[in-house]
This record gives structure tokens, sequence and C-alpha cells, in this order.
């Protein structure tokens, strides 16, 4: 039925082509994805991006006509319930299946997904492990970070091996994932299937800031501050570099450690709950308690320069 359908589309498209003048079709929003946003962007994300410009029926029709890409963002599209589809796991899978076996690194990578957990579909794990390193190898990060989750927590008769998830964690970040580079970091600052290395755990975790991930920027900025002295003033550059990068980014532990150290007068800094009150306000808009206290505390107190019962009370009322 797919192929009667194939060949009656391209008729139609030949035919359309002749009577409009053989003018060029417009590309679709799929065609124009990236190799880096395929290779490094959420599937949502890219789902998402697609939908607002093509519907589910684009997808579709360039699905019937053996469009290996279009075939797994409509398949992810019913694993999510986008684009007004009603949410069918069965389906989904289905798709992902036929994406892969047109050749979709990105279909490929669904197929793993759907199978690693038993979506549409019996669970297996070992299969979908395959997938994923072959997919990884293809360039796909999603796919290697998966993989490396597999052997971090050892799943589904696949033992527990911390060397080979941190191997495709850094595959994952050689590729341009900024979180599998954070994730590097993190096993590098534990010891996990590594010696403990502080040093290159900051250097991942400032090449994952780097590149935008602001939970890196906290991490590489608290690794320099765990090390310094509190009264250096050298160290103080380049704290507050990757904390206010991380700020900047709306991570909210970078804001607070900011604002800390204004607070506290650390590394040369002069002692300033003033200077730390703007720090604190974005600590607390981006939902950090912690941060919502301090702020509440002060504008009792009149240390943030001024006195407000009322915004005291909105900050530190929902933490009753």
């Amino acid at each position: 039925m797919r192929k009667w359908i194939t060949i009656g589309a391209a008729f139609a498209a030949a035919l359309t082509a002749f009577v409009g003048g053989g003018a060029p079709a417009q590309a679709q929003a799929w065609q124009e994805l990236t190799q880096k946003e395929l290779a490094t962007v959420s599937s949502i994300d890219l789902a998402r991006k697609v939908l607002k410009s093509e519907t589910i029926e684009d997808l579709r029709r360039a699905s019937v006509n053996g469009d290996a890409r279009a075939t797994w963002l409509l398949g992810y599209s019913y694993k999510q319930g986008l684009g007004g589809v009603t949410k069918d796991l069965r389906q989904s899978y289905i798709l992902s299946r036929e994406a892969c076996q047109m050749g979709s690194p990105r279909g490929c990578d669904a197929l793993a997904f759907n199978l690693v957990a038993g979506n549409g579909t019996d669970k297996n794990v070992v299969e979908a492990a395959r997938l994923f390193e072959s997919v990884c190898d293809r360039g796909i990060a999603s796919s290697c970070e998966r993989l490396a989750t597999v052997y971090y927590r050892g799943e589904g008769g696949i033992p527990k091996t911390l060397g080979r998830a941190l191997f495709f964690r850094k595959r994952g970040c050689e590729i341009g994932s900024m979180y599998n580079c954070h994730l590097v970091g993190q096993m590098y600052s534990k010891g996990e299937g590594t010696e403990a290395d502080p040093e290159r755990a900051q250097a991942f975790n400032a090449r994952s800031c780097d590149g935008g991930y602001g939970r890196g920027c906290f991490y590489a900025g608290r690794i320099i501050e765990r090390a310094a002295s509190r009264n250096d003033p050298a160290a103080f550059s380049s704290i507050a570099r990757y904390y206010e990068k991380g700020c900047a980014l709306e991570q909210k532990d970078s804001c607070y450690n900011r604002g800390i150290i204004d607070n506290e007068g650390k590394f040369g800094r002069p002692r300033s709950t003033i200077a730390a009150v703007p720090w604190m306000e974005k600590a607390c808009k981006f939902r950090s308690n912690d941060a919502c206290y301090n702020l509440g505390s002060w504008l009792i107190n009149g240390r943030a320069g001024r006195t407000d019962g009322k915004r005291a009370i909105e900050l530190l009322g929902p933490l009753c």
C-alpha cells in the first residue's frame, strides 16, 4: 500500500512541476535541520521546531514517500503526542523502526530509546545498547549519553561498567553535547571509572560552561573555589567568571554562590550584603529557596539597604 501511494505521489508531484513550469519545491523544515542540530539537539526541541512551520500531515505524506527524517519525526510526535496527534507508543515504535531501516541515524536512536524503555514493544536493553553504540559511532550524542547510562547503572543484564560509561560520555562531549562534557567532569570529580582528578573535572565542566550549559559553569567555578584560599584575591576573577556566566544562563546555584562571595567578603572582595542582593534576587527568581530566604531576611533587618516587609513576606511565606 505504501509503495502504491509513493508512486502515485511521485506522479502527482511531477505533474504539478510540469504544470507549474518546473519551479523547484521549497525545502521543508525537517530537511533544513543542520548536522550539528541532528547531532546534539534533543528530539523534542527538533520536533517542536519543525512543527512550528509544518503539520503532522506534511510529515505523514513525506513519510509515505520514503523520507526517513520525516518518518523519525512523525514517530517521535506519536511518542509525545505532538502536533495534535494522540500519544501512541506502538505507532511511535513502528515508525522509529521504519526510519532506522530507511537509514536515519536519529531514527535508529529513537528505535533504541523505545527498546530500552519498552515503548510500544518488548523491552530489550541488549538490542538497544547495540543500536546506541552504532548510532553513537555515527555522531549522535543522545545515543552516546543513553548508552553511557546503561553502563553507569547496569541495566537489562548489562553489567555496571563505569569505565565504559566514561568512554561514551567523552564521546558525546566530543560530538558537541555540553551536558555530556559536564557528566564527564562529574565522573572525574568523583573518581568514577577513573582516578579522581579535580583539574580534569574542572576542565570538562569549563568546556560545558563555555558551550552554554549552566550547571557546568557552577561546577567549574565551585571546583576552583574549593581549592582556593578564601583570602586569595587572585582566585576571584576565575571563580566569578564561571558563576556569573552560569547565572546569565539562569543556573540558580551560580547566582547564589556569586552572591555569597560578596556577602561574606571572600577572595579579597569587600564584605557587602548590598552587593550580594542582585545575585540573590536572580537566584530567587530561578527558584533557589536559600536565596529567597536570605533576601527575605535581609529585607526585614535592613541589610539589603532597605526594609520591605511586604516583599519579605512574599519571599518567606512559601518557605514556611
